[in-house]
């Protein structure tokens, strides 16, 4: 059964569909089909949070802000500020808030410092574009246009309609009890584990599809935010990484890795994540999930380079994903270690084991080299 801010949703996404139909190109007629989309979508207070927000950031343009981490922190307060008081201040269901919006501008934002040429129009209309108003992608403020090519992929189209459908399906099913259920087996949990994972990433990629379709009728057809082939069948840790939420990755890669990769590989990386989790809101549970990743990845990827067999790095990799996934999902450090203790810590205890595997590794190693030469001296 649809409610009603479901409906809302989904009539907010026909609406991007038509403006990306008609074709229509004039800067007035974008900015309000815009307003319209988000008000439809979420209501008249919604709309007018984000308009405060958005001529905040204009106006940090206009007076020439250039450092695009400060426009970091600013748009981090606003999101902060929304998810701390905006369910008192405007009624806020579940999934259907204006999150994603917020962290999409946060991203423009730092974009429109760095590359700062003063067209306050097209600042404007790069804040609001209509494909853009989705969760990702976004494009470099100095690649961003108004063109004129048209292209509307059925294709994509369709499979938003399937992922959306599968999440929709997946919703309705409490997935994640079973995995809590004492009586399951072990394989049966780890099943379940991987469906619950698997359905609530089925929204990312229908908002995602969506988007790439909105945004090919308006003539960027290069801004598909990931490779479903590289996350579902993903042989590394890493490479999930790098092709989940692309654009985002891409934009902390430049703004955080770039800039702290002079104190080493594994700082930058740790700063990268760091921040990603405090981009995305302030829960301890969302910290514990990107803390997790580049610190307990880098063993289990490392560990799996011993292995030439893709399916066993892909299943191990499926592994580690469905269980660290459940501090983002769920939201609850609480509810994270019911689920963790269901499945008997697992991936916790297998990394362990990896990572003493590989500590034994390098000593061996180490000996051998020390006693090769010793062999050479004499």
């Amino acid at each position: 059964m649809i409610d009603r801010y479901e409906l809302q949703f989904l009539s907010a996404c026909f609406v991007l569909l038509l403006v990306g139909v008609t074709r229509k190109r004039g800067y007035a007629y974008l900015i309000f089909t815009s307003m319209l989309v988000i008000l439809i979508g979420f209501g008249i207070k919604h709309l007018l949070f984000v308009s405060c927000i958005t001529l905040i950031n204009l106006i940090l343009f206009i007076i020439n802000v250039s450092n695009p981490i400060l426009s970091l922190a600013c748009n981090i307060a606003y999101l902060y500020f929304y998810k701390l008081y905006g369910p008192s201040l405007i009624y806020v269901h579940g999934t259907y808030d204006i999150s994603g919006i917020l962290m999409v501008m946060t991203v423009k934002s730092c974009y429109l410092a760095l590359e700062n040429d003063g067209n306050v129009k097209k600042a404007l209309i790069y804040l609001l574009f209509p494909p853009g108003l989705a969760s990702g992608p976004v494009p470099k403020y100095s690649n961003f246009e108004i063109r004129e090519d048209f292209t509307l992929s059925f294709i994509e189209l369709f499979l938003s309609v399937i992922y959306l459908l599968i999440y929709a399906k997946t919703k309705t099913l409490d997935l994640l009890e079973p995995v809590k259920y004492k009586n399951n087996s072990f394989i049966k949990k780890l099943l379940f584990l991987y469906l619950w994972n698997f359905g609530l990433r089925t929204k990312f990629y229908f908002i995602w599809t969506f988007s790439h379709c909105c945004y090919s009728m308006f003539g960027y057809e290069d801004l598909l935010n990931f490779d479903i082939k590289k996350t579902e069948a993903a042989i590394s840790v890493q490479e999930i990484t790098s092709n989940w939420n692309k654009f985002v990755s891409k934009f902390v890669k430049e703004f955080i890795f770039l800039k702290y990769i002079s104190y080493g590989k594994f700082y930058a990386i740790l700063s990268t994540f760091t921040v990603s989790g405090f981009f995305h809101n302030y829960k301890p549970s969302t910290l514990l999930f990107f803390l997790s990743f580049p610190l307990l990845g880098k063993i289990l990827d490392d560990f799996n380079k011993n292995f030439e067999n893709n399916l066993i790095k892909r299943i191990q990799t499926s592994l580690f994903v469905s269980y660290f996934s459940v501090p983002f999902l769920t939201q609850s450090v609480k509810e994270t270690f019911i689920v963790w203790k269901s499945v008997y810590f697992y991936m916790h205890i297998y990394i362990g084991i990896c990572g003493i595997l590989l500590l034994l590794k390098f000593i061996y190693l180490k000996l051998t080299k020390i006693k090769d030469s010793e062999k050479k001296i004499d």
